[in-house]
């Protein structure tokens, strides 16, 4: 098998980003309710109710998102937007005092998860590679993915211990920058807008 798929730059820009944004997301679905009960007095079912209603917004989201990034040139200024969506809310999230706030923080963060379909087909759209090849670019996604989840404990745990709670978690709240960061270097959505460009060129 060819690695090109791990010499992709595309891939790992894409890996960056998820790595961010995962690692942001299990922060706050570890912490979260501990921080707003402890802090703001806000009980753990409302901070529950809270996460479940900004997921099931993003699986709603995501499919209107998917299909606004399917025209050429969009994927890439989707990514940006919600990357800096997620930031924001996340940040909103971290010093919400009361329930109204806390929902409203929840439900636009829920939106900004309507970026994880772009990510999860951009190995799919890397030129050139044959289909095991996308097998194993699919794979470092998905292990972004599983690395952002379990050093998410750990670094949140260390800012913790260094600071208080609320501090680690609005630290931890600039993960989904790295998403931003991503579509703003990303070469595979901005060669959609440019139709003279070969495949091996886009995969230089």
């Amino acid at each position: 098998i060819s690695l090109r798929g791990l010499a992709n730059r595309d891939l790992l820009l894409i890996g960056i980003g998820t790595f961010g944004s995962i690692l942001t997301m299990s922060a706050f679905f570890t912490f979260l309710p501990t921080l707003m009960l402890d802090t703001y007095g806000i009980s753990l079912k409302w901070t529950g109710f809270a996460i479940g209603i900004g997921t099931i917004t993003g699986g709603i989201t995501g499919a209107a998102i998917s299909y606004v990034a399917s025209t050429p040139g969009r994927r890439n200024q989707m990514l940006q937007a919600l990357g800096l969506l997620m930031t924001v809310t996340y940040v909103g999230l971290s010093l919400a005092s009361s329930e109204p706030v806390l929902m409203l923080f929840a439900l636009a963060n829920g939106v900004a998860w309507g970026s994880w379909p772009i990510v999860a087909t951009v190995p799919f759209s890397l030129p050139g590679l044959k289909p095991r090849e996308v097998a194993l670019a699919v794979s470092i996604t998905t292990t972004s993915f599983s690395i952002g989840t379990v050093l998410c404990p750990i670094a949140t745990g260390f800012m913790q211990e260094a600071t208080d709670l609320k501090t680690a978690l609005f630290v931890m709240s600039f993960g989904g920058l790295m998403l931003t960061m991503a579509g703003t270097f990303l070469r595979v959505g901005r060669a959609e807008t440019s139709p003279s460009e070969t495949p091996s060129k886009a995969n230089d």
